[in-house]
């Protein structure tokens, strides 16, 4: 058996078996991860595979296969092999910085840009990065949603202005949403 079910680029793959020796001989357990056109990591007692740390070796709809045999002092039992479906990966980032065209201090004549510190798909789908803004907790839909920056003509003192990102890969699947606020000085 493997956890998790439907995995992705983004998962640890854990691998779970029993076996047992008609002699009462100890038995060590053996695995080893591949994909179709390499091994990732060779035999050995690792019941677990980092998608995470092989980005591009865990490939949606490629499988991932695993290879588990037993074997104790002497004999090794049949190879079990699994395969493993790749599912596509949501595209993740960082939180923001929010900042006004005078740095980390926002004052009502300079403009505000989101600039997003990081996004990665891991199974390397194309991702856009959707922006929304809110003023005091209100959206404002009339600002483009492709745009990381707020004009000073919509800034007033004591307002808290939030920049929401969020990442969508190619095959439409939405990264969890990060944020930044900063409230209006002068």
């Amino acid at each position: 058996n493997t956890t998790p079910i439907n995995a992705t680029a983004n998962d640890i793959i854990t691998a779970s078996t029993r076996y047992e020796d008609m002699d009462g001989d100890i038995l060590a357990t053996n695995y080893r991860w591949s994909n179709s056109t390499n091994v990732l990591q060779g035999y050995s007692t690792a019941v677990t595979f980092d998608c995470t740390t092989f980005v591009g070796k865990c490939v949606r709809g490629q499988p991932t296969i695993l290879d588990i045999y037993a074997s104790d002092s002497l004999n090794n039992s049949l190879t079990n092999t699994t395969n493993i479906t790749i599912y596509n990966a949501f595209p993740i980032h960082s939180q923001p910085i929010l900042n006004s065209t005078n740095g980390s201090v926002a004052y009502a004549r300079a403009n505000l840009t989101a600039y997003n510190n990081s996004t990665l798909d891991r199974d390397r789908d194309n991702v856009i990065n959707v922006y929304r803004w809110f003023r005091n907790g209100a959206l404002q839909g009339s600002i483009n949603n492709s745009t990381a920056t707020v004009n000073s003509s919509l800034l007033a003192k004591g307002d808290n202005w939030t920049a929401e990102i969020t990442p969508i890969d190619n095959e439409s699947l939405n990264g969890t949403p990060m944020n930044a606020t900063i409230q209006i000085m002068n």
